[in-house]
């Protein structure tokens, strides 16, 4: 077969092959991967802390608090917990890392302060909280003051972090304040480990 046969036999064969028509580069959305600006980022961190702000709230009812008796004194611990352990905590012998007053608040603020400082204070790490809430007078079981004494000691112990509370030395504040004792941290409990570790190797 000859050249030119070759091509006769081509052209017959693409005869109804349309070619496709050429439109140019098409461009990717660069959007696609563009980052966040910090006016976005700000946005949704205020956004993720107002939800989680508003799911602590939503466990820490007001309702159907049971107000304890102004003289009785206010502890709290989980089974496990040592008996020197509460001694110490009873005594002020673990200096506050932190305070909370909440003397002459409205039950909706002490309710999200509460919030936010116990947020804050498993977030940082802290171990021995100080919080006051003022003392009510003997027979006044229904006051404001005993009403707070009573909502804040219920609520701690809705608290996975919180090991064990007691009512305050004098020095801090007696019957009118708390001691709060949280659980280590996962770094500081890893930290501890690693420490006595090195101890056991030497």
């Amino acid at each position: 077969m000859t050249t030119f046969e070759e091509q006769s036999l081509f052209h017959e064969a693409m005869a109804d092959v349309q070619p496709i028509t050429y439109k140019g580069h098409r461009h990717l959305d660069q959007s696609i991967n563009r980052q966040p600006d910090e006016k976005t980022l700000e946005a949704r961190r205020q956004a993720a802390a107002l939800e989680d702000e508003q799911q602590l709230l939503r466990w820490l009812s007001t309702e159907n608090i049971e107000l304890i008796d102004p003289l009785t004194p206010l502890n709290f611990h989980l089974e496990g917990i040592q008996q020197g352990v509460m001694q110490k905590l009873r005594q002020g012998r673990y200096p506050p890392d932190a305070q909370l007053v909440l003397l002459r608040k409205r039950l909706d603020q002490v309710r999200r302060e509460l919030s936010q400082f116990m947020q804050d204070s498993v977030q940082a790490g802290l171990r021995n909280l100080l919080i006051i809430h003022g003392k009510s007078k003997e027979k006044d079981v229904a006051g404001h003051t005993n009403v707070v004494r009573s909502m804040v000691a219920t609520w701690l112990q809705e608290y996975p972090e919180v090991l064990a509370y007691h009512q305050a030395s004098e020095r801090h504040g007696g019957r009118g304040a708390l001691y709060i004792l949280l659980r280590k941290s996962p770094e500081a409990r890893l930290a501890n480990r690693e420490y006595f570790a090195k101890r056991r190797n030497r």
